[in-house]
């Protein structure tokens, strides 16, 4: 018996010791980066995010709101050179911003005048 309970004690002492639950690396640690959208105007906007001639719906902010929207992981790899375009709906204006570099865990704010 005593035996049988040195051999549980060790066996359960071995599975603790290989449990170390230390942190992960990397770029799965960082934070997400936001767009966080101050819509002014009176009309709803329909924001993109802009990575060189590819087009990505990040949603809808509405008119008068600030909205905060996930860049999606997939179009960042490192720091990255990314456009934003606020496409108001009912009109025919699309505005685009400038080049800015985004990485993770940044938040970039775009504000929409009147």
């Amino acid at each position: 018996m005593k035996r049988y309970l040195f051999s549980l004690t060790g066996l359960l002492a071995l599975l603790l010791a290989c449990g170390t639950g230390g942190q992960k690396g990397g770029f799965q640690d960082q934070l997400p980066a936001t767009l966080k959208v101050e819509n002014h105007s009176y009309l709803d906007m329909t924001i993109y995010v802009l990575r060189g001639s590819q087009r990505f719906r990040l949603g809808i902010a509405p008119s008068a709101t600030t909205k905060v929207f996930v860049i999606p992981e997939f179009l960042l790899f490192g720091p990255t050179t990314l456009r934003f375009l606020a496409d108001p709906i009912g009109s025919t204006q699309t505005p685009v911003s400038q080049d800015i570099d985004v990485k993770p865990g940044d938040e970039v704010v775009l504000i929409i005048p009147y």
